[in-house]
């Protein structure tokens, strides 16, 4: 049940429309920054205000997320993040770090398309960036954020199943998706990765 839970509620036509426009644009600036099949990194920064404090912290969350980055070679990569401020910093420590240029929403879409995302709330802006995040070549997020593990575990499903492939949890992911987090217990760290399922 925890791994189709999510699939319950369906995305608003509006904001899938949206966030697939989102998507193109996306895939076009990776082609235009050399990645011929539009490749491009996913990446959630979770460190709003609201975020519990023995949550992986900023230096946590960035230093895996380059680190997967230059593992992986990619050049361009899409953010999602509340927080400004350290979206600056990750943007500026990407390019100085991984010589990767990462954009977020904001940055992709223009006139019409950006007054209608600058016109819903905090949440249904969230809901452009999952749109991207699922249509990324590799994603890297964090636990127990349940936006996070809910896309790891949905490119977990869509390509074949739950049981097609290992999540090996801690380390490399599935292949698909890498969570960072605190996976050194077996007790409340490791075992409860899909926790975050549950909000």
């Amino acid at each position: 049940m925890a791994a189709t839970f999510g699939g319950i509620l369906k995305l608003n036509e509006r904001f899938l429309r949206l966030g697939k426009k989102t998507l193109d644009k996306m895939h076009a600036f990776a082609r235009a920054d050399g990645a011929t099949d539009g490749a491009f990194l996913g990446i959630h920064l979770r460190t709003e205000s609201d975020a519990l404090g023995f949550w992986p912290h900023y230096d946590t969350q960035s230093e895996a997320y380059l680190k997967q980055a230059q593992k992986r070679g990619y050049r361009t990569a899409y953010l999602a993040t509340g927080n400004l401020t350290e979206a600056d910093n990750f943007i500026d420590a990407a390019i100085e770090m991984a010589q990767m240029r990462v954009v977020t929403k904001m940055d992709l879409l223009l006139d019409d398309e950006l007054d209608e995302l600058e016109s819903l709330s905090w949440d249904q802006q969230g809901l452009i960036d999952y749109v991207v995040l699922l249509g990324s070549e590799f994603f890297v997020g964090v636990q127990p954020s349940s936006f996070s593990v809910h896309l790891a575990m949905k490119r977990h499903l869509k390509t074949g199943g739950l049981y097609t492939r290992p999540y090996k949890t801690g380390t490399e992911g599935d292949g698909l998706s890498h969570i960072v987090g605190k996976f050194d217990h077996y007790w409340g760290g490791w075992l409860f990765l899909w926790d975050g399922m549950w909000p």
